[in-house]
């Protein structure tokens, strides 16, 4: 059996001395988010533009209805 020199131990799979314990802690922060106006008013603009969107959709929805059923009705007549 050998030891390593310095080491009392048999085994030195977790001698501190060859392997060393170490942690690090790394934190990320934005430090700028939320400065601007601008990305304050992001969400506000998205959500403008979503209600956009979907006004345009049921127009077009009314629009599709109403123009099949006007060619149904000429088709019946």
């Amino acid at each position: 059996m050998t030891t390593v020199a310095g080491s009392n131990s048999s085994t030195p799979l977790f001698h501190p001395f060859l392997y060393g314990i170490s942690s690090t802690y790394k934190s990320r922060k934005n430090i700028l988010q939320g400065l601007s106006i601008g990305i304050n008013n992001r969400d506000i603009r998205v959500a403008k533009n979503n209600m956009k969107v979907s006004d345009l959709q049921v127009k077009l929805q009314v629009a599709t209805t109403v123009s099949a059923v006007l060619n149904l009705y000429w088709d019946l007549v």
